[in-house]
């Protein structure tokens, strides 16, 4: 099965809080295969930045979990799909059909781009959640 992760999801396998274990069957499921958007190692770094900052995560933290995510990435245990040209045009409709910021606009237009009747699309944002439903994907929000 595919699954693409926002943000909100994807930073469940790396840091415990709730939804993680429903994150981390996922990816410790053989045969899943996990994407994201190119965007999303941007903004998870930012998010852990912004965590880190707040007092919320020790910069031992920061350490582990920026390693570990890296590490997917490196083997490949996360598939990256790159923003391209047809990805930032679908998100003309996104952003004025369905009412997304730039960066769920952007997210979403990475998960479309895997075929909608093969990838469930994990996600902690119930708007963004709702507008991927409508966008024809099915959705699964592991806070459920």
């Amino acid at each position: 099965m595919f699954y693409f992760f926002d943000t909100s999801a994807l930073l469940k396998h790396y840091r415990n809080e709730l939804g993680t274990d429903v994150v981390d069957r996922i990816f410790n499921t053989e045969n899943n295969q996990i994407f994201i958007s190119s965007f999303s190692i941007v903004e998870l770094f930012s998010v852990i930045e912004k965590l880190f900052r707040k007092g919320i995560i020790t910069g031992e933290e920061v350490s582990r979990v920026t390693y570990k995510f890296q590490s997917d990435i490196d083997f490949r245990r996360v598939g990256i799909i790159n923003i391209s040209p047809g990805h930032i045009s679908k998100t003309y409709n996104l952003i004025f059909g369905l009412h997304l910021s730039a960066t769920d606009s952007l997210i979403l237009a990475s998960a479309l781009s895997i075929e909608p009747e093969k990838a469930i699309f994990v996600c902690s944002d119930e708007f963004l959640l709702r507008a991927a439903e409508k966008s024809g994907l099915e959705t699964l929000n592991p806070l459920e």
